[in-house]
């Protein structure tokens, strides 16, 4: 197990599962789901205290459990969602197209489902379900609603810090149509994470790069 310092006090602690038993888990909650609200972040008033994630063989993340205190009341909450992950999609890449969230009830609900082509395309809740308007960089800038109602735009840096909300993306998919996760306040990127109020990595390229390409020997860009 290893920890990772993060900006806030708490911990990211990774473990390994066979991945024909994450999928299984993964599709096992969604054949369970019940109707209940979308999945909701934590207050921005609460304080969380750690995040754990669940990745299978393949470095995919497959869950997630956040635990935070509750101001209000001093009561320790704690959330758990579900990945499921497809890697045969036009991206290229492993992609989340579906998340179940488990309350501590035990009754566990599809909260979001994703549709992708070469890059995020849209994404129901049961809130509502909203199509994406990229740019040229492949960045969510605004949403539609099925009655073609548009969210305002949400503006970005160069290197993705959102600039018109406190919170972050409006969306689980922003800057350059990659996941962000509200939690971590940083961008999964399959290998890595990305911190944009840095600009960089969170850690190094496991890639040791090659001295007739000087850009690749940047661990951290």
């Amino acid at each position: 197990m290893r920890t990772y310092p993060l900006s806030w006090p708490g911990c990211l602690r990774a473990r390994v599962f066979a991945p024909s038993l994450a999928r299984f888990l993964s599709l096992l909650f969604l054949s369970l789901a019940l109707p209940t609200p979308a999945r909701a972040a934590v207050p921005a008033d609460d304080q969380i205290e750690s995040v754990s994630i669940l990745y299978d063989a393949d470095g995919n993340r497959v869950g997630k459990t956040v635990q935070w205190r509750d101001e209000a009341t001093g009561e320790t909450r704690r959330r758990t969602e579900k990945y499921l992950v497809d890697e045969l999609n036009p991206t290229g890449f492993a992609q989340v197209v579906g998340v179940v969230a488990q309350e501590a009830s035990g009754r566990a609900s599809v909260t979001e489902r994703a549709l992708f082509g070469r890059g995020p395309i849209g994404v129901a809740t049961s809130a509502r379900s909203v199509h994406f308007l990229t740019d040229a960089h492949g960045s969510v800038r605004s949403v539609a609603d099925e009655a073609g109602n548009l969210d305002p735009p949400q503006q970005t840096t160069a290197w993705g810090v959102t600039l018109e909300t406190e919170s972050g993306p409006v969306s689980r998919w922003a800057y350059a149509g990659e996941e962000w996760d509200p939690d971590l306040g940083m961008y999964w990127l399959r290998a890595r994470y990305y911190q944009p109020s840095l600009g960089r990595f969170s850690s190094m390229d496991s890639f040791e790069g090659r001295e007739a390409d000087p850009l690749s020997l940047h661990k951290f860009g």
